[in-house]
């Protein structure tokens, strides 16, 4: 099924989605450049949803997922 990663931490994501998922679903989250990721959906929700990894991510992964993806947020002037 195709998603959008909308956050990712150590631990697990949050997905936009264009399915519905179902809360407890086992899932393969592949991101280009990186091996598949075991998960399971532990929220869902309208067209969103929470997993968690079977296995923390590690630093190097972190790393390698921030430096070529990451998108620089632009403050609002006050």
């Amino acid at each position: 099924m195709l998603c959008r990663l909308e956050n990712i931490s150590y631990h697990g994501a949050g997905l936009k989605t264009f399915d519905l998922f179902e809360a407890g679903a086992a899932v393969t989250l592949h991101i280009r450049y990186m091996p598949p990721m075991r998960a399971s959906i532990v929220w869902s929700d309208d067209f969103a949803a929470g997993l968690q990894f079977e296995r923390p991510l590690t630093a190097e992964e972190m790393t390698f997922l921030v430096e070529t993806f990451a998108v620089p947020r632009i403050e609002a002037a006050a």
